[in-house]
């Protein structure tokens, strides 16, 4: 079967900078119009440059030693010469679709119009290349359709997905029914150990412990709470909290509306766990939690010495810089969440909520907002990084937040994948996703998803019913 080709759009590389190299036994299509794309968004100020920067320096270095293309103005380049891992047929193409005329009925006006000289680089592809296939991969879904409408072939792209099936997303805990203990007798081995001021038990496994992972919760009907924390070929070790402990437990005043923040709650206090990921619609109480944890072990705990707060919102990085006042005041108008929160925690204090917010944040700067691009760089210690709308950035990205963690450094994700504002993101692709991927069976992790909406009845029936 002859090699297919393969036109990528802007968005594809901006998700997967090295995409280029994913289509092993093919031929990959670069247009000219969207390398001028990726040039336009290398020189703004938006969270993407970095993506575009990358993609920018993997295709210079493709083309390294390439003088000048052919008398059509093509630039073929065997991606072995840079790579020698992949096969020696396979090309990187770029399309001059600024010299070449689009003439006859099959083509569209473009008008510069990126998507239409895309599609029309495909058109042309097409009758110049009878036995090949020519395939578009976009993210955008407009331009596959407008694509599939001119009776082209068109493709999202797929190598950059975490997990398949957002359903198997991990939770961070089982249910099971009945007692737990009731499923032993006495001849049983189970040992119960001190360490601390934890309960630590040893219990055969049974079948509904197969699917736990480290610092899983495993609940049951009749009150138990146990967190696992390993096992051998008969046994599996956990903590047991109790249901009971768990939710009657209170941070900052605020105390667990049901055994998920319970389990949040046990997860964020835990000085062992150095990475947080809180899943949930909005309304589940992730950033209340969260900040009265985080107050908590500031405060009272002294096991930090302040608090960061990031919210990942698009619109954020590209408007920020307009914004007056300093790096706090610009941040502000998207602190929102942190803020109502704050407010909600010390709604009866004396001097009332303002003022004891603004004590904590302008006078004491316990808690610090921070937008993402300025924490770029930076080491973080003795802090409490607080990530919020997580599911935003892309796994390069999230890669650069995690590795600014210094020394005794809690890393918390806030995120709800059904309310993803990135264009360039999806909640396969999401670095919220594959953070959770990655770190769901490792011991400095914590992964706990939490259901229901506690804001309102109003809020939990627009999330159920709503589209």
């Amino acid at each position: 079967m002859s090699k297919k080709l393969f036109v990528l759009d802007t968005c594809v590389l901006l998700s997967d900078p090295v995409s280029p190299l994913k289509f092993h036994d093919n031929d990959v299509v670069i247009p000219m119009c969207v390398l001028e794309e990726l040039d336009h968004i290398k020189d703004r100020k938006v969270e993407i440059t970095k993506d575009a920067r990358a993609a920018i320096r993997l295709i210079s270095t493709l083309l390294q030693d390439t003088k000048k293309g052919d008398e059509n103005h093509f630039i073929t380049v065997p991606l072995n010469k840079t790579h020698p891992e992949l096969p020696k047929e396979d090309n990187l193409v770029l399309f001059p679709d600024h010299v070449v005329e689009f003439d006859g009925d099959q083509y569209l006006e473009d008008g510069r119009n990126a998507d239409n000289r895309i599609i029309n680089v495909c058109q042309y592809l097409t009758r110049t290349n009878p036995n090949q296939q020519v395939i578009l991969v976009t993210r955008d879904i407009n331009l596959r359709v407008k694509c599939i409408t001119c009776g082209l072939a068109a493709e999202d792209y797929k190598s950059d997905i975490q997990v398949r099936d957002m359903d198997l997303l991990h939770t961070g805990y089982v249910d099971m029914d009945g007692d737990l203990w009731a499923r032993y007798t006495e001849e049983d081995n189970i040992n119960y150990t001190r360490n601390g001021r934890r309960n630590m038990v040893q219990v055969p496994l049974i079948p509904e412990m197969d699917d736990l992972l480290r610092n899983d919760y495993l609940s049951d009907t009749a009150g138990n709470l146990l967190r696992f924390t390993g096992k051998d070929n008969v046994n599996g070790f956990f903590e047991d909290i109790g249901v009971s402990a768990a939710q009657s437990r209170k941070v900052w005043g605020i105390q667990a509306r049901d055994i998920r923040q319970g389990m949040a709650i046990h997860s964020l206090m835990d000085p062992s766990i150095d990475l947080v990921c809180l899943l949930g619609s909005a309304g589940t109480g992730k950033t209340l939690i969260t900040l009265a944890a985080a107050l908590e072990m500031v405060l009272e705990k002294k096991m930090y010495e302040r608090i960061i707060f990031s919210r990942t919102l698009q619109s954020q990085f590209e408007d920020i810089g307009f914004l007056p006042g300093n790096e706090h005041e610009k941040i502000a108008p998207w602190a929102g969440a942190a803020y109502d929160a704050l407010e909600f925690m010390h709604k009866d204090d004396a001097k009332g909520a303002e003022l004891s917010v603004k004590h904590l944040v302008e006078d004491r700067k316990i808690i610090q907002f921070k937008a993402l691009n300025f924490i770029r760089g930076r080491s973080f210690k003795d802090t409490i990084l607080i990530i919020d709308e997580a599911q935003n950035v892309n796994a390069n990205q999230m890669k650069t937040i995690l590795t600014r963690a210094g020394e005794n450094c809690k890393v918390i994700l806030l995120g709800n994948l059904a309310q993803i504002d990135n264009q360039y993101v999806t909640p396969q692709s999401s670095g919220l996703t594959y953070v959770t991927e990655k770190m769901k069976d490792n011991e400095l992790a914590s992964i706990v998803q939490l259901q229901g909406i506690v804001r309102s009845r109003l809020a939990d029936f627009v999330e159920k019913n709503f589209n």
